[in-house]
C-alpha cells in the first residue's frame, strides 16, 4: 500500500515539476489537473481514458491518442479508448505484439519507443502514420497498457524532451488506473462481503426447501460472477433440477429434462468438485450448445453422512481467481448443511401435515384437552358434527363441547377416576352409543399432561350386533362354530335342541369326534373333506344326539384359515332331515312299488308331454317285440299310429289337453317291420300344482287277435 501511494505522490510531484514549452495552448500541469479531477469526482475508467486521450492529444499536437490494454495470455493488445483522426480505425480490432516491432520494443525495454517514416517504411510505422510513438503504462514495474501517439504529417516529430513528458503522462495515467483498479476492487470485496452476510442470513433463515432453492442459487451465481447458475436435488437415484438461475432466458423443459440425464450420469459417473471445464466436455457438445454454455464448474452437496444431496452449477464464469475457488468450497460446506436442514424441515413439515389430514379424515370423534379441561384440538369430524369449524372450538371448556353429555359432575363428561381411567366403555348419549378411548400424553414445552379421548359411534354396530344375536338364535337351523380338535366355540338354541342338551353350556363342553359321530371314521372323513375341499355344501352324515339316538343332517359348512392356510375353525349350518329321510325312505318305495305294478302290467303304457313328445314307455311295449329301446322315446305319437288313425286320435287329444278323459279309443298302430296291430287306448291328463295339463298318458290294450276273430263272426 505504501509503494502505491509513493507512485501516486509521485507522479503528483513530477507534474508540478514540468514546466510547458512557451506559447504552448494547453499545459502539462493542465493535463495532470484534468485527469485527477475526473479521478476524484469518481468517473467511470472510460471518462478517464477519454479525458487523458483527448487533453494528451491537445497538449502534444498530434494528430491522434489511443490506449491499448495489454492481454499478455492472448500477445494483443486491446483497444479501450482513443481520440483523433484514426479512433474508429483504432477500435476496429486488437493489435497483436508481432506485427508491431516498435510496441514491442517499448514494452521490453520499459520506455517510449518511436519509430518516423523517414527512417523506416511505411508499412513498419503503424496507422500509416509520419510519426508513432508507443509508451508503456506501468503499474510497480509491470507493464499493463501501451499509449500510442502518433503524427500523420510530419516525421520526427516525437524528440527526446517529447518522450519525457509521455514518460510522465504514461506514468500518471498508471498512477491513475491503478487507483481505479483498488477502488473497484474495494467495491467489489464490500459488494461481496455484503452478498456473503446475506447469503449466510439466508442460509441460517431458509427453511422451506423451494425458497431455499431459489434464494441461494441466485445469490451465489450473482457472487462467483457467474452467468448461469443452477441447483439439482438427488430424488432417489436421480437427479433433478430445482433451481435454475440465468440472466438470458431459460431453457425450455425438453432441454431440462436432458440436463437432468446427464447430471445423473455425471453423478453415477462419481464426478467430483470440478474447476472451470468447458462445458461440452461434461455435457456434451449438443447440450452445451442448446444451453449456451461455454464453461462449466460443477459442486456436489453432500449431508454430514456423505451422502448426496444436490449439484451446484455455474456456467459462463470466464477465468476465476483463486479466492473464488476459496470462497466456492466454503459456500458449498454451507450451502450442504442448510439444504440438509431444510430437507430435514420438509420432512417434519409433510410429516406434520400428513399427521394432521389423518387426524381430519379419520370419523372418529377426536378431542383433545389440556388438565384444565379446555379444548387443545378437534378432528374435523367432531367440529362437522357441532356444526362449527375446528378453529371456533379451540380453548372452550370441554363441558360447554359437550352440553348434552349426562355427566355434569366432572370438567370432562368423558374422563374417569381411579385405576379403570384409561380403560374404554361405552358411554350413551341421546339416542347414539359411543366407545369411549381415553390416552394421555406429555405436552411439548412443559405444558403439562393432555388427555386425548376418541368417540367411536357404535350405535350401528350394536344394532347390527342385535340383528344378528337375534337371528343367531331365532333360527331353525343349527349354527355352530368348532375347532379342527373337536370343540364348539359357539353354537346356537337350534343346534342346541337338535342335539337334544340342556343348555349351550353344556353343549360347549362336548368332545364333538367321541360324543356326536358314530364311529371316529365318519369324524375323519369329514376333516379331509373340509381341508381338501375348503366348503362342504349339502354333506349328509349321522350325528349322535345326548339320549344316543342318531340323526340325519344335512350340513353347509366351510373353514376358515389363517394367513398362512392353517384351518382355525369350522363354521356351518347343520339341518335335521331325519324326517325327511324317513320320508324319501317311503317315497322310494312307493316308487318302487308303482314301477314294479307298471313293468308288469298287460297293458303298454306311455307318456307324452302336451306337444304329443314321448317320454316314457313301460316294459310292456318292450316285451310284446313290436319295438325296441329307442324306437319310442323322443318321438312324437302319431308316428306309432296308422294313417288312417290320426284323424281320430288328434280329435282324442285335443279333448285329453282340455282336460277330458277319453276311455276306449280303437286305433290301429303301426310296427317298425311293417305290421299292423289293433288297440283299445285310454287317455288321460296329468296336472301340475296349478291344474294345467302338463302330461297325457297313454294305457293301450292290444286287441288285434279279437278284432281278428270278431271280424270272421261278421
Amino acid at each position: 500500500m505504501c509503494a502505491r501511494k509513493k507512485t501516486v505522490v509521485s507522479a503528483r510531484n513530477r507534474a508540478r515539476q514540468a514546466k510547458p514549452s512557451p506559447g504552448e495552448p494547453e499545459s502539462l500541469q493542465r493535463v495532470l489537473r484534468q485527469m485527477l479531477s475526473v479521478a476524484a469526482h469518481g468517473g467511470e475508467l472510460n471518462s478517464l481514458l477519454s479525458s487523458f486521450c483527448r487533453e494528451s492529444r491537445k497538449f502534444l499536437k498530434v494528430s491522434g491518442v489511443g490506449y491499448w490494454e495489454l492481454q499478455e495470455a492472448e500477445h494483443l493488445l486491446k483497444p479501450l479508448e482513443a481520440d483523433g483522426n484514426f479512433t474508429e480505425r483504432f477500435k476496429q480490432a486488437p493489435l497483436s505484439l508481432e506485427d508491431s516491432p516498435v510496441v514491442i520494443a517499448a514494452i521490453r525495454e520499459a520506455r517510449p519507443a518511436s519509430v518516423n517514416q523517414s527512417k523506416a517504411g511505411s508499412q513498419q510505422v503503424p496507422y500509416g502514420a509520419k510519426s508513432f510513438l508507443a509508451a508503456p503504462v506501468m503499474v510497480f514495474g509491470r507493464v499493463i497498457g501501451v499509449v500510442a501517439f502518433l503524427h500523420q504529417t510530419k516525421a520526427g516529430f516525437f524528440v527526446e524532451g517529447t518522450a519525457d513528458q509521455v514518460s510522465l503522462l504514461a506514468e500518471q495515467l498508471g498512477s491513475l488506473l491503478e487507483l481505479f483498479r483498488l477502488k473497484n476492487t474495494a467495491g467489489q470485496h464490500r459488494k461481496r462481503s455484503e452478498d456473503l452476510i446475506e447469503l449466510a442470513m439466508d442460509l441460517g433463515s431458509s427453511l422451506r426447501l423451494p425458497d431455499f432453492a431459489k434464494s441461494f442459487t441466485a445469490r451465489i451465481t450473482e457472487i462467483l460472477r457467474a452467468r448461469v447458475g443452477v441447483l439439482a436435488l438427488a430424488r432417489g437415484t436421480l437427479i433433478e433440477v430445482v433451481a435454475l438461475h440465468d440472466q438470458a432466458d431459460e431453457p425450455d423443459r425438453a432441454v431440462q429434462r436432458s440436463l437432468n440425464l446427464r447430471l445423473t450420469e455425471l453423478v453415477q459417473e462419481g464426478t467430483q468438485m470440478t474447476a472451470i471445464t468447458p462445458a461440452e466436455d461434461l455435457l456434451g457438445k449438443e447440450l452445451a450448445g442448446r444451453l449456451g454454455w461455454k464453461d462449466l464448474t460443477l459442486a456436489p452437496l453432500t449431508s454430514a453422512q456423505g451422502d448426496l444431496l444436490g449439484l451446484l452449477g455455474l456456467a459462463n464464469r470466464g477465468i476465476a481467481e483463486q479466492a473464488d475457488e476459496q470462497l466456492l468450497h466454503a459456500v458449498v460446506g454451507q450451502a450442504s448443511v442448510a439444504l440438509e436442514n431444510c430437507r430435514l424441515f420438509s420432512r417434519i413439515y409433510q410429516a406434520n401435515r400428513h399427521w394432521l389430514e389423518i387426524f381430519d379424515a379419520i370419523e372418529d370423534l377426536i378431542v383433545v384437552h389440556d388438565e384444565g379441561n379446555r379444548v387443545l384440538r378437534v378432528n374435523r369430524s367432531l367440529a362437522d358434527s357441532i356444526g362449527a369449524l375446528p378453529r371456533e372450538l379451540i380453548g372452550i371448556s370441554m363441558r360447554a363441547l359437550f352440553a348434552f353429555a349426562r355427566d355434569h359432575g366432572h370438567g370432562c363428561p368423558f374422563c374417569r377416576h381411579g385405576a379403570d381411567c384409561t380403560e374404554d366403555y361405552v358411554h350413551p348419549v341421546q339416542e347414539r352409543s359411543y366407545l369411549v378411548s381415553t390416552s394421555r400424553i406429555h405436552g411439548a414445552l412443559e405444558e403439562g399432561m393432555q388427555t386425548i379421548h376418541v368417540l367411536k359411534d357404535i350405535s350401528e354396530r350394536r344394532e347390527v350386533e342385535r340383528r344378528y344375536r337375534e337371528l343367531f338364535d331365532n333360527i331353525h337351523e343349527g349354527l355352530f362354530f368348532s375347532t379342527p380338535e373337536g370343540r364348539f366355540v359357539e353354537v346356537n338354541d337350534a343346534l342346541v335342541r337338535m342335539l337334544g342338551y340342556g343348555s349351550r353350556e353344556e353343549l360347549l363342553q362336548v368332545n364333538i369326534g367321541q360324543q356326536l359321530y358314530p364311529s371316529p371314521e365318519l369324524r375323519s372323513h369329514f376333516r379331509e373333506a373340509i381341508e381338501r375341499e375348503g366348503v362342504l355344501r349339502n354333506f349328509q352324515e349321522p350325528l349322535c344326539r345326548r339320549d344316543g339316538t342318531l340323526i340325519h343332517t344335512l350340513q353347509n359348512t366351510f373353514a376358515v384359515r389363517d394367513a398362512q392356510g392353517k384351518v382355525l375353525q369350522y363354521r356351518g349350518l347343520i339341518l335335521d332331515i331325519s324326517e325327511l329321510k324317513k320320508i324319501q325312505t317311503q317315497l322310494q318305495r312307493e316308487r318302487d312299488f308303482n314301477c314294479k305294478i307298471l313293468d308288469n302290467t298287460q297293458s303298454m303304457i306311455l307318456v307324452a308331454d302336451t306337444a304329443g313328445l314321448l317320454s316314457y314307455a313301460n316294459r310292456r311295449c318292450y316285451e310284446s317285440g313290436a319295438y325296441k329301446e329307442g324306437e319310442i322315446l323322443g318321438h312324437h305319437v302319431h308316428e306309432l299310429v296308422h294313417p288312417s288313425s290320426r284323424a281320430v286320435l288328434e280329435k282324442a287329444l285335443e279333448a285329453t289337453l282340455q282336460g277330458q278323459q277319453v276311455d276306449n279309443l280303437e286305433l290301429a298302430i303301426t310296427c317298425p317291420d311293417g305290421g299292423m296291430e289293433q288297440v283299445s287306448v285310454n287317455l288321460s291328463p296329468m296336472r301340475d300344482e296349478q291344474g294345467s295339463v302338463n302330461s297325457l298318458v297313454f294305457v293301450m290294450t292290444n286287441i288285434t287277435e279279437a278284432a281278428m276273430l270278431q271280424a270272421k263272426l261278421l
